[in-house]
């Protein structure tokens, strides 16, 4: 498994989803691609909502094994101490239908993640929120 340790800000970001795609577009890039949304999506999350617009600290590790199919399977997980939030139950349901600018802002997201990933997951203990998110690796 590997791990970084990054501040939640949003400067960080490319540092952030280098680290969780790493070699991936050479051999995966059809998933490398989704590796890097969905990431992004959730880093940004945490920048903006959990710490209050401060910058505590994220932690980030990604670990590659095989899927039991022959494959193999890309597990991040993105973890904070800020405020509880579970995004797979608590963000908002975002309008998909319907002119844009008549919809309500938010949820698309995090709907872009549950969309993009093979698995996702959410726990919060100890102070602690830990995101899951799993990528079933193709050519």
């Amino acid at each position: 498994m590997e791990r970084l340790l990054v501040d939640a800000d949003r400067a960080r970001l490319g540092e952030v989803t280098s680290f969780a795609v790493g070699d991936l577009y050479s051999a995966y890039c059809g998933s490398a691609y989704r590796v890097e949304l969905a990431v992004e999506e959730l880093f940004v999350n945490v920048c903006r909502h959990a710490y209050g617009g401060g910058k505590g600290p994220v932690e980030i590790t990604r670990e590659l094994a095989p899927d039991g199919e022959g494959g193999e399977m890309l597990e991040i997980t993105v973890a904070d101490r800020g405020r509880p939030f579970n995004p797979f139950t608590e963000a908002p349901v975002p309008e998909l239908e319907g002119e844009l600018a008549g919809r309500r802002v938010g949820g698309l997201g995090v709907h872009l993640v549950k969309t993009m990933t093979d698995g996702f997951a959410y726990s919060g203990a100890d102070g602690r929120n830990e995101t899951v998110i799993r990528f079933r690796l193709d050519g």
